[in-house]
């Protein structure tokens, strides 16, 4: 009797023993996982690349979260959330967002965007004018003029300026997107390249030059835009709170907006 009580005591022993150790394990378990739902994933034209990379850096320093980047044209962006890929916000032209058939729910201001006329090493260029010559500037890289902030940008410049009358279809190189003209300015595949500020200070030792054309084109307000699905996702409210902090400015400010 007494050995038969023994032994009982001891499979109840062990059987507690079991259910602590599993919920030790189911714990930790609990524990390892990730927080999915403070998870966030933001989609931006290609040109803010830099920009938000340097953006979410901090963000993600400062808060327990994943940031998941993705980056295009705005057309393309437009046509990820259409697909309902799950992207939270957007960063890109306000003027662009809000016409492009996308339901947004929230528009934050991140900064104002600064059109850039930069020029490949080896040439000079003094005023925008100089593009009249066409010897010298043979070839302009000019992004998408419907899905590229920039592109439009650049094509209201060259209208409102007088300078589409001296350069035609023939010298202007279509890009999609304002780093790929970034690109055909650096390795000199074009003499010239309408681009942002922010992606000319990041390739600055690449280029021979560029200016800032602060007329002659529409204000550019670059947002962070909230999709309708998840405006009031928690992650999103506190990525919005960021945008408005005095680090996040000094951010904006450094990358050209």
């Amino acid at each position: 009797m007494c050995c038969k009580t023994t032994c009982c005591k001891a499979m109840r022993r062990k059987a507690v023993y079991r259910k602590t150790i599993c919920s030790f394990i189911f714990t930790g378990i609990l524990f390892s996982m990730p927080a999915f739902a403070d998870d966030l994933l933001i989609a931006a034209g290609a040109g803010y690349r830099q920009f938000v990379e340097a953006l979410t850096k901090d963000f993600k320093d400062q808060n327990d979260v994943n940031v998941e980047r993705t980056y295009g044209n705005m057309g393309q962006v437009a046509a990820q959330v259409k697909m309902g890929t799950g992207i939270q916000l957007v960063v890109g032209d306000h003027r662009y967002l809000s016409t492009s058939g996308v339901n947004y729910m929230d528009y934050h201001t991140v900064g104002e965007g600064k059109l850039v006329l930069a020029w490949r090493e080896g040439l000079k260029l003094a005023s925008p004018d100089a593009l009249r010559d066409a010897e010298r500037f043979a070839r302009i890289a000019l992004p998408d003029t419907e899905k590229a902030v920039y592109g439009r940008a650049g094509s209201e410049y060259l209208q409102r300026s007088g300078l589409d009358t001296a350069i035609d279809d023939e010298r202007l190189l279509k890009v999609g997107t304002v780093p790929q003209a970034t690109t055909y300015v650096a390795s000199g595949d074009v003499d010239a390249g309408f681009i942002n500020l922010t992606d000319a200070k990041a390739n600055a030792e690449r280029l021979g030059g560029y200016m800032v054309l602060d007329d002659h084109h529409e204000p550019i307000r670059i947002v962070a835009a909230t999709t309708a699905t998840h405006s009031e996702d928690n992650v999103v409210r506190r990525f919005i709170t960021y945008t408005k902090s005095d680090k996040a400015h000094d951010i904006a400010t450094a990358h050209g907006l």
